[in-house]
């Protein structure tokens, strides 16, 4: 059973970043469809405004509930961890097999084309979105390990800020993709140290004022001018600026922290997450076959029911007591075990 007690503004900035997440997946299949020409402008500007933090704010609070949920006390926690790794194994494949089978069937009419290659690569190369998952499992083995090297914590950062700086110089044209397994390793980090240190940058109302005026920066110019690519801003400081400025306000906002809403939407966020990318690319081709020719009303209508269906469907799966075969297998294992133990 999974008894870890939830904590609400961890919840909320997930609840937050997930939608922005449904949204910025929206709004980029209809730009990659050729759909709304006339929008394309600010439908990039708005793509680009989102990917410039809200990934980052999911790395920044991975790290942290990685440390508090499976590093701290983690003599006590080891059996927790391990399920919670082969569980999130189990979800990449089995989520990434549908995708694929999906996008294989309905070819025509959508916008990646897939391959017999891409199936059978999928242990090594992930497929889109489902990228997340699979560089969330590495960083699972990495960090766990990596606790267990002994050296001051700020030695480590800078360790792991080289690490993510590589991952563009890296980006070589080879099976496994070096690229996506470095360049976000500060971010988890991140989320690892303020978990460990126990201070947040929101204790100190100079250094976020700082932090904000360097973040909103970064994300005007990167997201208004679009900037050339440097990879030290554009994959270490804007991303790095940007997530600990929204996990902070989270951290620190009681309006924001306390949100049933968000809460809610952070406490299904792997539910929505593993399952919209499937709704968005219906709801495209469905709502312009129902009339709708307004970008803004598609853009709309498409994240509210890829957010909204996700929902229905895994509180169905609990009523039907059947999400832990899709989400949380070793628990079905678990409770397997302890009717056998009572025998």
């Amino acid at each position: 059973m999974n008894n870890t007690k939830r904590i609400g503004w961890l919840d909320s900035a997930k609840g937050f970043a997930i939608i922005l997440v449904v949204l910025g997946h929206m709004a980029l299949g209809i730009t990659t469809a050729g759909m709304f020409k006339e929008s394309g402008v600010w439908l990039e500007a708005l793509e680009r405004f989102i990917y410039s933090f809200h990934m980052p704010l999911f790395w920044i609070v991975s790290g942290y509930t990685f440390y508090l949920a499976y590093c701290k006390n983690r003599e006590e926690r080891a059996y927790r961890y391990k399920n919670q790794l082969l569980n999130s194994i189990y979800v990449y494949f089995l989520f990434s097999t549908v995708q694929w089978t999906i996008q294989f069937v309905f070819s025509s009419v959508t916008n990646t084309k897939v391959s017999l290659a891409d199936l059978l690569l999928m242990p090594i190369r992930p497929m889109s979105p489902y990228w997340f998952t699979f560089v969330l499992v590495f960083y699972y083995v990495v960090f766990y390990a990596f606790e267990k090297v002994k050296l001051p914590e700020t030695a480590k950062l800078i360790i792991v800020a080289v690490l993510s700086a590589l991952g563009n110089p890296l980006d070589i044209d080879i099976v496994i993709p070096l690229r996506i397994l470095l360049v976000h390793m500060l971010l988890f980090y991140l989320g690892i140290y303020f978990a460990k240190v126990k201070a947040m940058i929101a204790d100190s109302a100079w250094a976020m004022i700082l932090l904000s005026v360097a973040a909103v920066t970064l994300i005007f110019v990167d997201t208004v001018f679009d900037i050339p690519y440097i990879p030290m801003v554009s994959d270490v400081l804007v991303p790095a600026a940007a997530g600990l400025f929204f996990f902070n306000l989270f951290y620190k906002l009681s309006y924001l922290n306390n949100s049933r809403f968000l809460c809610f939407m952070g406490k299904y966020s792997l539910e929505i997450y593993v399952t919209h990318c499937i709704i968005t690319a219906g709801c495209r081709v469905i709502l312009f076959k129902a009339g709708v020719q307004n970008c803004l009303v598609m853009l709309i209508l498409g994240t509210v029911i890829a957010t909204a269906v996700p929902l229905a469907l895994a509180i169905l799966l609990k009523k039907l007591r059947l999400h832990e075969l899709f989400f949380r297998p070793t628990e079905l294992f678990s409770k397997k075990n302890e009717k056998e133990h009572l025998r």
